[in-house]
């Protein structure tokens, strides 16, 4: 069905297309895949870490040379500090010279112009209250006192002397004082040493003690021990094999035994050795080694079959008769010291500031140690001191000594406290009084005495009045009746005092 109003198609006018004759399309032929250039990037790649490497290498050596150079200037820095240091203490040991020139020229001055220390009217009140005091002089001006220590009975005093012998040489020796007026008891002891037949040789004695029974002396002079005989008159035979050097001697009490320590340098180290020596049968000794340290000392126990034996490393105890080691401490260093009771059934150890004590019989601590607030006074404890009975131990700290009851461990009476370092304590022999010496006080004019101070030991009081010395003393010794005390300093007027103390041996008073 047609509309009219439909518009038609007009019909086609346009010409056919043959296709049978237009060529078949051209396509472009397809790329290869794309390969990366493998040996383009490795040598680019080598050649980078090569141009690092090389950098690193730069940087490296720039930097050590900068670290050498520091290193340098640091090492010229502190060889100037140091060549400043040596430059300080040069002129400070030119201005001691002087000021010890000064010092010794006016001393001198003044002991010409005035009398003796010990007879100076300042000091008149105090002696005639408490204390009196003389000086252990020599025969003459020319010789000298060395050590000195008090026979077992208090009557008599060994002193170790040296003075010119004529010939150009020095003559060693002994002499003994009578305590009753201080002068000498026959002639001075020499020990001649035969090896020396070409002269007038004799050896320095740098050790003596009496035996139990004074009946002989012990010396020990250049590197020998011997025996001095006063019936006699006559020396025994050296003990063998003893190597000289310093000393502490100590005789079993029934005087059948004698034990001598020493220190000697081995392989550039300081060794202690311990001899044993049977007095009675004269045996070849015994010798113990304690391995390295110093600062020896060795006791008997009342017993007389062990003894104890410390040096600054480690302490034992060494039986007699075997001579072998029954027991040792377990800590082997910084022995500070080691001490016996009178008793003999413990002792008392100060290792790395740490007070112990322990039984002789077990080698186990005791079931009694000292108590904790005790131990909380200690500074810096250099040396411990039984009383002569047994029942106060005395600790030696830097400014303080303070004195514990064995039997409970406890604080007895208050710390001695003193104004500058203490050097040497001990007790008197009835145990009632202390005796101290301290150093001098910090800035303290070098013709200012030092003093030697007295305490009551049940109270930590000082009894009386200090006791005026040129320095303070190095060794103090009382006599077995307590009646003297016997002071040795050095120092320019440095010597031997006796001190008369016979006050401390009389009963306190209430």
């Amino acid at each position: 069905m047609t509309y009219p109003d439909t518009p038609q198609d007009p019909p086609s006018t346009s010409p056919e297309i043959d296709l049978s004759n237009i060529p078949p399309p051209v396509f472009p032929e397809p790329k290869p895949p794309f390969r990366p250039p493998v040996k383009k990037i490795l040598l680019w790649s080598s050649i980078a870490l090569a141009g690092a490497g090389l950098l690193y290498g730069i940087n490296s050596m720039a930097s050590q040379k900068n670290k050498a150079v520091a290193q340098s200037l640091k090492k010229k820095e502190q060889e100037s500090r140091l060549k400043q240091q040596r430059e300080q203490e040069r002129l400070r040991q030119v201005q001691n010279a002087q000021r010890y020139q000064t010092v010794k020229a006016r001393i001198r001055a003044e002991q010409k112009r005035t009398e003796p220390v010990h007879q100076q009217p300042d000091y008149a009140p105090y002696r005639q209250a408490i204390i009196e005091t003389r000086p252990l002089t020599p025969f003459d001006s020319s010789s000298y006192e060395g050590t000195a220590t008090f026979s077992p009975d208090g009557n008599y005093l060994i002193t170790q002397v040296s003075y010119p012998n004529g010939d150009d040489t020095t003559c060693w020796g002994c002499r003994i004082l009578s305590t009753a007026n201080f002068r000498p008891v026959g002639e001075t002891i020499k020990i001649y040493d035969k090896s020396f037949s070409h002269s007038k040789f004799y050896r320095d004695v740098t050790a003596a003690a009496y035996t139990p029974d004074q009946s002989a002396l012990l010396l020990v002079a250049g590197g020998d021990a011997v025996f001095y005989n006063f019936r006699t008159k006559d020396f025994s035979a050296p003990i063998k094999k003893y190597i000289d050097g310093s000393h502490s001697i100590d005789f079993s009490s029934d005087g059948k035994y004698v034990a001598l320590t020493k220190s000697t340098t081995v392989s550039g180290n300081l060794v202690t050795f311990v001899t044993l020596h049977d007095v009675a049968t004269g045996k070849e000794p015994q010798h113990v080694c304690l391995g390295e340290g110093s600062n020896h000392h060795v006791e008997f126990l009342p017993q007389g079959d062990r003894l104890l034996a410390k040096n600054s490393q480690r302490v034992e105890l060494i039986g007699i008769r075997t001579g072998r080691t029954l027991w040792s401490s377990p800590y082997n260093k910084n022995v500070q010291d080691a001490r016996l009771n009178p008793a003999g059934h413990m002792f008392a150890s100060l290792i790395n500031n740490q007070l112990e004590w322990w039984s002789t019989k077990t080698g186990e601590l005791m079931p009694v140690q000292p108590h904790n607030s005790v131990k909380s006074l200690f500074f810096i404890p250099k040396s411990c001191r039984f009383s002569p009975d047994g029942k106060r131990l005395m600790i030696v700290d830097y400014k303080k000594i303070v004195i514990l009851d064995t039997a409970t461990g406890r604080l007895v009476g208050q710390p001695m406290e003193h104004e500058a370092t203490i050097n040497t304590a001990c007790f008197t022999p009835n145990s009632r009084y202390v005796i101290t010496s301290r150093n001098p006080l910090e800035g303290m004019r070098a013709e200012d005495p030092c003093e030697v101070q007295i305490w009551e030991t049940e109270t930590g009081n000082k009894f009386g009045k200090p006791m005026p010395h040129n320095s303070a003393p190095a060794y103090m010794e009382i006599s077995k009746d307590g009646k003297y005390l016997l002071t040795q300093e050095n120092s320019i007027q440095g010597g031997s005092q006796i001190w008369n103390i016979s006050k401390t041996a009389e009963a306190p008073q209430g």
